[in-house]
């Protein structure tokens, strides 16, 4: 990991965030993304619960990752709508 990525024993993540402030201040630019699990991990597909698999929308575009068996059922019943899927 890199040294930015490192958060010291017993600090949370949130204290070693910078301000929103202090983003602005930098020039930082904020990035346009929303991550959706469409399953976490069940070693079986069930009707509740797909096997692992992530939808990645960054500014406009959408990637899927790790899908698995059953993705296209948690897929339907998501938000993302599968034609996006690049």
């Amino acid at each position: 990991p890199r040294a930015a990525d490192v958060v010291p024993v017993g600090a949370t993540p949130e204290a070693t965030m910078p301000s929103q402030e202090e983003l602005e201040e930098s020039g930082v630019q904020g990035l346009d993304m929303e991550l959706t699990f469409l399953g976490t991990g069940s070693c079986l597909p069930t009707v509740t619960r797909g096997v692992s698999c992530s939808v990645l929308r960054r500014e406009g575009s959408y990637w899927m990752f790790d899908a698995g068996e059953g993705s296209q059922v948690q897929l339907q019943r998501s938000c993302v709508r599968p034609g996006n899927i690049e």
